[in-house]
């Protein structure tokens, strides 16, 4: 059923005068000419002037101007109230208000003027305004229209009954003709439908269908009294019927099971007057005949699949009320209806007939009505409606049209319900309506959610408006209350019962009966999938509360929790709490000044509660509160009153993007556009935008921008208010003092916004980040949009803006150069509003320099160069001398040169340089892929095609025959390239690699090519340029198809003449594409295909003509064949089908994105379905393929004329496969092909919803294909299951474990999906009993019923239906035991604990254990029975109470299964047994420790530590499982020893026994057990909260629970343990022995974990018999010689052991500590992981006296590489890294609040300076010349090698070496004015100042060596200034230097600037 939702008078047709279409903005209403002479001929005779009034109503140009004129004929005609006087005057006006009205549109505002004039006359006024409207409508019905025509009149006729009691008065007198015409509209309508229609031709009968069926149903509501009166005259009935009989009839009809039977096929009878209306007359005015017929059309349509719901509904609703009519007809309609011949199957007794008739009868029928009793069931007839629905929604769970109509009706029955059953006294269905709503409330269709919260709704108000009668409402709410509060807190049903309850029986009683309600929903505000309905509930609860108890009590339960959250909340969480709070202050506005007098009171607010702050006051002006700020206005530094401007000022460069965010959003928003902004406002702009303009956010930056924009925008508009102000002072004749604070306003105004255009500009300086470009960029587009660049605009008045500029030209050309595509188009956009002389295009020498730039660049091989080309010409093509040097270039006439000729005349000279191309890559693609790729030529004819609209060239000869052109060399494109993307491994495609057929792949020898540069040719660059020449020619077609006008063979030459492809180029590009889709084995290529093949079936699906329009179904039918028979064809069975799947979702997607007829998509789906069964069921495919096309061929015959029905398929043909052959393919392959395009299906957004109701038969065509006999198969079941699971549960939240998210109510999952409830357990039964039979027996297909169930869990209302119980299940699970395949054990029992009930766990429980404790049981029985006792036991002592059976039987438990554990004697025991039980021994340690008693603990105790501390001899080699039983155990053993210690504090034997177990465990032989006790130890000595291990490079990774444990254990004792541990010499002497290198190897994570735990207590590396020195010289060493992942823990050491040496007045020597700084910058380096840069930034921050200069042992050398390392990590790519160095400013008292890195860099910098002017005032001058001109370690020169297809790319993206040379220039140039210039830039350097210098500027040292030894500062900078040079002497754009070089010269630039600007200010 078709869901789609229409609105009447969407589509519009007219007649005589009638307007066709509505229009967002209405234009006048045509008045018609007769209507001037009527009123001269009565001006003639009456002596009126009526006549002029009707010239100016004719003359009137807009709706306003004819309003006015009506008024006034009205007001001076027909007078008002009892002045009406029946004249020929009035009666003209009345005519002349009649015809307007009917000619004006729907919602015009003329009509509803003209029937406010109506309805303001008396009542004989009404009586002829009736008759006149009447006579009017009368003659629209007669005359002979069309059914647009038809339309429009009913259009009219529906605004009759819109509010305009006058409109059904006239529509009642005219009742049989406007019947007649409903009934003639829909006949057509009807036939139209049983055509072969295009989709939107189909749509739109359908809303014509809408229309009138709405339109019938309010005439027969509105005008049935007279309707009733003419059928009772012409059937002799009386009045007075019994309602009772017609209820009975129309229940009949919900039970009636005839069906009308098809029809012949013969139309005839159908289209006799269908083409034309047929006139309405008087002749026959039966109007029961008339109803009967409408009747009958009424029924057919409701058989009509295409007709969506909410027409279908109508026409129930319809179909209602006409049997209400006409059932004093003697049932007459009721044989009609079993009679009638339809084009279609009509079914009376399916679930969506039945649906709609219920539908109508709650819509047509009264409550009272409802209210009756059904004389046969007995029971009122609202409850049998219900049953009836209730029935459908059971039936039909798996359709999601009917459910979301069942959940429609069932809610417009509840709100009948509220009525009904409070005089009936009934409330029986309620139970059943609640199982709906509990079923639907989290349905995953909004509609469907939303009409089941209704439901809720209603039955709530029901149940409290039956309680205040005291009835049993008291039930019902009981019931609801109860329920909610069962329901999870992960449950959205919850929380939308808790807001429905709120508004009806308040907030208290929820209260009271959950204490913590208010603080629960504040904590699942976290969880983003919750957050709309938390949110929600919070809202109707807090409201509600307010009335209920006193303000404090109010305030303290809601609005303090608010508050608090706030300050510490994330970012997502942010905005959920501000719209809580603001909901409270716009309800409850005095809760305003509660917030914000704290807030003003606090001049100096904490920096956790900045952010709550911030909220407040944004809440306040958001409110209006800050608008009048005389109430909180103190003093001048605070903004609005209410904040110190310093403190927004430090909130602007906050660390928290979400401060900054807020405190910026303070600034841009207000009440009105017009407010003006101060001049300090403007400033912390600039300070905003400076900081933050390259934030790596991307919402951020987004947010930002939108608020700048508002900005910008106020900035006009308070500008044109203060100008206008300002005028009206001084044209004012009162004497009013001139405001010179507007002035200073507007004075203030223009500095700012040219301060904002040189600073965007101004960021777009080379090594500019993508963000900085980017924002940039985006700033000057918003600049140009809102303020305009023209000087005639405020904001620019005294100094227009400077733009137009060739230095900003070249910035923005430089921008095409950018790697990414968006910065890219927006300097397009900035640049063609240049003008040509800015840009230098009004030279020809320039443009033609220009253009042979863009086709070099355009034949490169590096595919950005082609896009840089490609928006070179867009831009070039934008200007006159543009297509005069191409004309001149061409030889073409150049005498017209407009923007089209000027494309035209560049694609023509790009596809002569395809044809070069192309014959080169014929000749031998190895050249062509190094010199002329093709792809990049392609590529620019598709940019700059983009810009062409394809309409206005349309029919141009020379247009169709270049496009002609391009389109035939696409293909031959393809053709070429083919071989290598159609090979069977394109990736791995080598240049050598010659196959029989790809000759044209190698390089001609005998060519003489020697004096061609050819590049030496990869890999690479083969397959790039094959694939991306096919990506090229896909999207061009798919483009060109899409947007072209295309002819077809049923369109008239005049159509011809109008288009740009024909019928045969569509069908050639469709078979091309095809053909790509289904060769082409290279991923990128196909994906390409998909994309152009999407936008041709697109275009075809929409198309008119049935001839195309069609041709997707053919080609879908075809392809169909060609998987299930075909021979001989190209298909992949590997790579996932390639490109099939593909093909198949561009058919379906496309379809159902169109709309209207889905048949093509459910009858794919039933065929794929069938041929991916495990039987070969290609014969029952075969007859679902043939019903894909159906009768679409045959119609498409029959609508045209030059086509033959014996070849029509032929002619559509795609693939050119024949399927004759009997010989097919095999049946695995057709299998796998389904299959993998089922996953293709199922996976796809788009098709959501539509594929749902086949789910079900994917699960189970997946579960079978699990038992397939390849592998093939096999993998491709599998991965169809894994889709199918992530489409049912959702995607995957956690990789951990399953989050509730991920599962389902084994309720609503079979319910949704009912077939697999037998079929699941079926299969589970087979797998069960083959198993028995044989243990060793796999069986494939139980690891998916496993896994589904295992994301099932038991409902709240899981004992309501005994057919859906999950407990069935149980058994067969439990026996999944006896597996001999693990992963079935461990799957088998996660799924057994939701399916047994929590109140059986304990019995369940003593049988496991009784039979796992039996010797004669087999190791995988008791393995897989061991491991459901422990997630039983997971589950149960995770509750919030343990069971008390539980508890007491747990000990028992424990002594049963002791002996699992070894024994002193021998390994008698399956280790991986003996590991689950260790496990279930820990989970009882933690819950129920007490349970046990303590001896038994000490037993297991002494049976693990004898086990592990036995020598090595005494364990055999191998025994599996040793490994991963030895990691259990010591967690165990360690765990027990803690919490086995009686008293708080530990005593020294404790200790002691602790220290000798740690000891024995470290010198273990195995490494599993070194490294638990060396995460024991990192545990309990790491004062720190975060685990420094990373589980995703950790082979073994230790429960997380397990350091948690330790860590709480130490804090609640004091750290005494981890003390005596940190100084025990015999722990670091062991942590010592196994630091040194050992010959044999060493596990890589002992080695990283020793190093940690070394770190937490380095006091043991003092006492090594080596110096403290050279061991720290052996680490930074070793540091240099580990592999990564170790290097950051030896280096952390490294520093750990520094810090104690300082601390313990340990010396260190110069040359240490310089080997100490160079192992921090090697270590800080863009090249090493983040690990290794973090742990330099905790160096830096450990030892912060070193950046102070205080050292004695740091010379003024070392001191400026600390501060150079500290620089570096500034700028890192890694935020943690970024904010953590940030965080020296707050240590070094620079500000009081975490900074971001970019004012970080500004304050540490300025600090540096301070510091090193007392230390050494040289070195400083040295160490900021070289951060002026330093350049990265990587960063290398970036310019393409000549074999490298794509750049390097940098490093680090974040890094702007740029803005730490600004910043040193900065404060180079105030240290030089302050000190002495001569003495510092004159004074010679030491060698090794010299060489730091150029190492840090990577300058080459020999220039600077061939010059002495003594150099200084000033020689340097001269060198640096005179090697700053670009190589070639080329405009800035056509610079090809690399950027390293560019940014060298801007660097150098600055340093100048610098240097001379000191000298200028001295």
């Amino acid at each position: 059923m078709a869901t789609m939702t229409l609105r009447v008078a969407s589509v519009q047709g007219g007649c005589n005068g009638i307007v066709r279409s509505e229009c967002k903005e209405m234009c006048a209403v045509t008045v018609a000419g007769n209507h001037i002479n009527g009123a001269r001929k009565i001006d003639e005779t009456e002596g009126t002037s009526v006549g002029a009034e009707i010239e100016n109503l004719l003359r009137a140009a807009t709706i306003e101007q004819q309003l006015h004129i009506l008024k006034d004929i009205a007001k001076k005609h027909l007078g008002n109230g009892s002045s009406y006087e029946k004249t020929k005057v009035s009666a003209f006006c009345i005519q002349l208000l009649v015809d307007l009205y009917v000619t004006a549109v729907p919602k015009n505002p003329l009509k509803c003027a003209i029937s406010r004039i109506f309805m303001t006359l008396p009542d004989e006024g009404h009586i002829d305004v009736a008759v006149c409207l009447s006579a009017h409508l009368n003659k629209l019905m007669t005359l002979d229209g069309n059914l647009d025509e038809m339309n429009a009149v009913i259009i009219v006729i529906s605004c009759c009954f819109d509010n305009f009691p006058i409109g059904v008065h006239a529509v009642t007198i005219s009742v049989l003709p406007v019947l007649r015409l409903m009934k003639t509209c829909l006949k057509c309508c009807l036939m139209e439908l049983s055509l072969e229609l295009s989709p939107s031709k189909k749509m739109e009968v359908c809303k014509i269908v809408h229309s009138a069926v709405r339109t019938s149903v309010s005439l027969l509501q509105k005008c049935q009294i007279k309707i009733k009166e003419l059928v009772y005259s012409e059937s002799g009935y009386k009045q007075g019927y019994s309602m009772s009989d017609v209820i009975v009839n129309l229940a009949a009809l919900l039970d009636v099971n005839c069906k009308l039977t098809p029809g012949s096929t013969d139309y005839s009878e159908f289209k006799d007057g269908m083409c034309h209306a047929v006139p309405v007359t008087f002749e026959n005015p039966l109007a029961t005949v008339t109803l009967s017929s409408l009747l009958e059309l009424v029924a057919t349509l409701m058989g009509c699949s295409d007709l969506p719901l909410d027409t279908q509904s109508n026409c129930g609703m319809l179909l209602v009320l006409l049997i209400v009519v006409l059932d004093s007809t003697g049932g007459e309609w009721f044989k009609g209806l079993e009679n009638q011949k339809v084009p279609w199957k009509v079914d009376l007794s399916a679930v969506s007939f039945q649906l709609n008739v219920c539908t109508g009868m709650l819509n047509a029928l009264s409550t009272s009505e409802l209210c009756c009793v059904h004389t046969v069931t007995g029971e009122p007839v609202i409850n049998f409606i219900f049953h009836r629905l209730f029935d459908i929604s059971k039936r039909s769970t798996a359709d999601s049209g009917m459910v979301l109509g069942v959940s429609r009706a069932l809610h417009l029955l509840s709100r009948k319900l509220l009525s009904t059953a409070i005089q009936l006294k009934d409330v029986s269905v309620v139970d059943d309506m609640l199982e709906f709503v509990w079923t639907h409330l989290e349905h995953y269709m909004d509609s469907v959610r939303h009409s089941a919260s209704g439901i809720l709704l209603n039955l709530v108000k029901l149940g409290s408006s039956l309680k205040q009668d005291g009835s049993d409402g008291c039930n019902v709410l009981s019931t609801i209350v109860e329920t909610v509060m069962t329901i999870p807190v992960h449950s959205k049903s919850r929380y939308i019962g808790l807001a429905v309850l709120a508004d009806e029986i308040g907030c208290q009683v929820l209260i009271d009966q959950i204490p913590d309600l208010v603080q629960s929903l504040l904590n699942s505000l976290a969880d983003p999938t919750l957050t709309t309905h938390v949110s929600s509930a919070v809202e109707h609860l807090m409201l509600r509360h307010i009335a209920e108890c006193e303000e404090d009590i109010w305030r303290a339960l809601w609005i303090v929790p608010i508050l608090e959250m706030l300050s510490h909340a994330s970012t997502s969480l942010c905005g959920p709490l501000q719209a809580l709070l603001s909901t409270s202050v716009s309800h409850y506005p005095r809760l305003l000044t509660h917030i914000l007098q704290p807030i003003i009171s606090d001049t100096c607010p904490k920096a956790t509660h900045l952010r709550t702050v911030l909220s407040c006051i944004r809440l306040a002006r958001k409110q209006g509160a800050l608008d009048d700020q005389s109430e909180f206005q103190h003093c001048s530094t605070l903004w609005k009153g209410v904040l110190d401007v310093r403190i927004l000022e430090q909130t602007l460069y906050h660390r928290d993007v979400e401060i900054r965010m807020s405190a910026f959003s303070l600034l841009a928003e207000s009440h009105r556009s017009t407010e003006t902004f101060s001049v300090s406002e403007l400033q912390l702009v600039r300070k905003f935008l400076e900081y933050n303009i390259n934030c790596e956010i991307p919402s951020s930056r987004q947010q930002t921008l939108s608020l700048l924009k508002k900005i910008l925008t106020r900035l006009r508009d308070s500008a044109q208010v203060l100008c206008s102000r300002k005028g009206e002072n001084k044209t004012s004749k009162k004497k009013i003092e001139p405001d010179s604070n507007r002035s200073h306003l507007l004075r203030t105004y223009n500095p700012f916004v040219l301060w904002l255009l040189e600073f965007s500009f101004d960021n777009l300086f080379p090594g500019a980040n993508f963000r900085r470009r980017g924002s940039s960029l985006q700033i000057l587009t918003l600049c140009h949009e809102i303020l305009s660049f023209d000087a005639a605009e405020l904001v620019w008045t005294p100094c227009p803006p400077v733009v137009y500029t060739q230095s900003y030209a070249n910035i923005l050309l430089e921008c095409l150069k950018d790697t990414y595509e968006n910065n890219k188009m927006l300097a397009l956009r900035l640049l063609i509003t240049f003008p040509a002389e800015a840009l230098g295009l009004d030279d020809p020498d320039q443009v033609s320099s220009l253009i042979g730039v863009s086709l070099q660049l355009a034949s490169s091989h590096s595919p950005p160069d082609c896009i840089t080309a490609a928006y070179l010409l867009r831009v070039l093509v934008k200007f006159h001398q543009t297509g005069v040097v191409l004309a001149a270039m061409q030889e073409c006439d150049e005498t017209s040169c407009t923007d089209n000729s000027t494309v035209y005349l560049a694609i023509h000279l790009l596809v002569y340089r395809l044809s070069a191309e192309l014959a080169e890559a014929n000749h031998s693609i190895l050249i062509a892929a190094a010199s002329g790729p093709m792809y990049g030529i392609l590529f620019c004819i598709r940019q700059l095609l983009s810009d062409v609209n394809f309409t206005s060239i349309a029919g141009e000869n020379s247009w169709c025959s270049l496009i002609g052109e391009v389109v035939d060399m696409c293909f031959r494109l393809c053709e070429v390239v083919g071989p290598i993307v159609n090979s069977s491994s394109p990736e791995g495609h080598l240049p050598m690699d010659f196959q029989p057929g790809m000759q044209h792949l190698k390089q001609d020898s005998a060519s003489d090519i020697s004096e061609l540069p050819v590049l030496n040719v990869t890999a690479q660059m083969v397959l790039l340029c094959a694939w991306r020449t096919v990506k090229e020619v896909s999207l061009f077609l798919g483009e060109l198809s899409e947007q072209a006008p295309i002819s077809s063979a049923e369109d008239s030459d005049e159509c011809h003449g109008k288009s740009l492809l024909t019928e045969e180029q569509v069908l050639t590009i469709g078979s091309h594409l095809a053909m790509l889709l289904v060769e082409t084995k290279h991923r990128g290529a196909f994906e390409q295909a998909y994309v152009g093949f999407c936008k041709l079936c697109g275009r075809l699906w929409r198309h008119p003509s049935a001839r195309l329009h069609n041709l997707p179904r053919l080609w879908m039918k075809e392809l169909m064949d060609i998987i299930t028979w075909g021979k001989g064809t190209k298909l992949c069975a590997t790579r996932r089908s390639a490109g099939l799947p593909f093909m198949v979702q561009a058919f379906l997607t496309t379809e159902l994105q169109v709309g209207g007829n889905t048949s093509c998509f459910r009858q794919s789906m039933a065929a794929l379905l069938e041929l991916a069964d495990v039987t070969d069921n290609r014969a029952g495919a075969r007859r679902s393929i043939n019903a894909i096309s159906g009768t679409a061929t045959e119609d498409s015959v029959g609508n045209s004329t030059a086509s033959d029905p014996s070849n029509i398929a032929e002619n559509f043909k795609i693939l050119y496969v024949s399927t004759e052959s009997s010989d097919c393919v095999d049946t695995v392959e057709a299998r796998i092909h389904a299959l993998n395009i089922l996953r293709s299906l199922f996976r796809h957004s788009v098709l959501g919803e539509s594929v749902t109701p086949y789910i079900a038969q994917g699960v189970i065509v997946a579960i079978q294909g699990f038992k397939g006999k390849t592998w093939a198969e096999r993998n491709s079941a599998t991965l169809l299951f894994s889709a199918l699971v992530t489409r049912i549960f959702g995607v995957h939240r956690s990789r951990e474990e399953l989050s509730i998210r991920n599962r389902m109510t084994g309720r609503i999952f079979f319910l949704r999906y009912p077939s697999l409830y037998e079929f699941l357990l079926e299969e589970l039964k087979e797998a069960i009993a083959s198993m028995e039979e044989c243990y060793s027996s796999l069986q494939p297909g139980l690891f998916p019923v496993l896994l589904l169930l295992s994301r099932l869990y038991p409902s709240s209302l899981e004992g309501t239906d005994s057919n859906l119980q999950l407990s069935v299940y149980a058994p067969f699970v439990h026996r999944c035991s006896l597996s001999s395949v693990l992963k079935t054990r461990v799957l088998a029992a996660k799924a057994l604990v939701p399916l047994v009930p929590p109140n059986q766990h304990p019995l369940l429980l003593q049988e496991l254990v009784t039979i796992s404790a039996q010797k004669y049981t087999t190791e995988n029985h008791r393995h897989g029975l061991l491991l459901q006792i422990f997630h039983l036991l997971e589950e149960s002592l995770s509750a919030l109470s343990v069971s008390k059976e539980v508890a007491e039987r747990v000990e028992q438990w424990i002594v049963d299964l002791k002996w699992l554990l070894p024994s002193e004697t021998g390994f008698q025991i399956c280790f991986v047994t003996s590991e689950v039980f260790l496990r279930i021994l820990h989970i009882v340690s933690r819950r129920l420790f007490m349970s046990v008693s303590h001896s038994i603990w000490q037993e297991i105790c002494n049976v693990l530590s004898v086990d592990l501390l036995r020598s090595q001899e005494e364990v055999p080699s191998r025994m599996i499982g040793r490994g991963i039983y030895l990691r259990h155990a010591v967690q165990l053993l360690l765990e027990l020893s803690l919490v086995l210690h009686p008293t708080h504090t530990p005593t020294p034997s404790f200790l002691k026994d602790m220290e000798q177990l740690l000891v024995h465990l470290l010198f273990h032989a195995r490494y599993e057990v070194v490294k638990i006790a060396l995460s024991f130890l990192e545990a309990l000595l790491d004062t720190g909260d975060y685990i420094l291990e990373d589980e995703e490079d950790s082979t073994l990774p230790v429960d997380k629970s397990f350091y948690r444990h330790v860590k709480e254990w130490n804090r609640s004792h004091e750290g005494v343990l981890a003390d005596s541990l940190r100084s025990s010499p015999a722990i670091g002497e062991i942590l010592v022995r196994q630091m040194v290198p050992k010959e044999q190897s060493t596990f890589a994570e002992c080695c990283w974990k020793t190093f940690c735990v070394l770190s937490h207590c380095p006091k043991a590396l003092l006492r090594m018999e080596t110096a403290a020195e050279g061991v720290l010289r052996g680490l930074l060493q070793r540091c240099q010689k580990e592999c990564e992942g170790i290097d950051w823990a030896v280096l952390r050491c490294a520093g750990a052991l520094v810090k104690i040496m300082q601390q313990e007045n340990v010396p260190l020597t110069a040359e240490v500590t310089s080997e100490v700084c160079c192992t921090l910058v090697e270590f800080s380096s863009t090249d090493k992981s983040s690990t290794c840069r973090l742990t330099v930034a905790n160096i830096l921050l450990d030892n912060t006296s070193w950046l102070q200069g205080t050292m004695t042992f740091l010379s003024a050398l070392d001191v400026c590489t600390l501060w150079t390392v500290v620089m570096t990590l500034l700028d890192d790519e890694c935020s943690h890294v970024r904010e953590l160095i940030s965080s020296l400013a707050m240590h070094f008292g620079c500000t009081k609040f975490p900074v971001m890195p970019q004012r970080a860099k500004d304050l540490l910098v300025e600090y540096f300076v301070h510091v090193m002017i007392n230390l050494d005032a040289l070195m400083c001058v040295v160490c900021l010349v070289a951060w002026c001109l330093m350049s990265p370690g990587n960063d290398c020169d970036s310019g393409l090698l000549e074999d490298r297809v794509f750049d390097k790319g940098e490093m680090n993206e974040f890094a702007e070496t740029v803005t730490v040379t600004e910043v040193a220039c900065g404060q180079l140039k105030n240290l030089l004015c302050r000190e002495d210039r001569t003495q510092l830039l004159e004074t010679h350097l030491p060698g090794k100042v010299k060489d730091w210098l150029l190492h840090m500027c990577r300058t080459d040292m020999s220039t600077m060596s061939d010059c002495g030894e003594s150099h200084t500062l000033a020689e340097f900078i001269k060198e640096a200034d005179r090697r700053a040079v670009f190589s070639t002497g080329d405009s800035h754009f056509l610079c090809v230097n690399p950027r390293t070089e560019i940014l060298t010269v801007f660097k150098t630039k600055k340093l100048m600037e610098a240097v001379h600007g000191s000298l200028g200010s001295k």
